[in-house]
């Protein structure tokens, strides 16, 4: 991935993985949904609030169930996938 500076900011790691997110058949009916949860990844990574996240931060960011911060988001993230498997959106908010 490309660092500017040591820093790796939100747009540029969403611009770069948007061909995976739709590339595949289907997939774009999904693309709003994976950024949102991309985003809220990313805002809890995000230490100092600065919108860029530096090496650690970013490990936590792919990584967040090695991150004991980032444990809610995975649960959130979880549970949206899990509800929108049976088609019923459910909102913990």
């Amino acid at each position: 991935m490309l660092m500017h500076g040591g820093l790796v900011h939100f747009n540029l790691c969403i611009n770069l993985n948007v061909e995976s997110y739709v590339g595949e058949d289907g997939e774009e009916d999904h693309y709003g949904d994976m950024v949102r949860r991309d985003k809220r990844r990313w805002e809890l990574a995000d230490k100092d609030g600065d919108n860029e996240l530096n090496k650690e931060e970013f490990a936590n960011f792919l990584h967040p169930e090695e991150a004991e911060h980032m444990k809610d988001v995975i649960v959130l993230v979880r549970f949206s996938c899990v509800c929108y498997l049976d088609t019923v959106p459910i909102s913990l908010c």
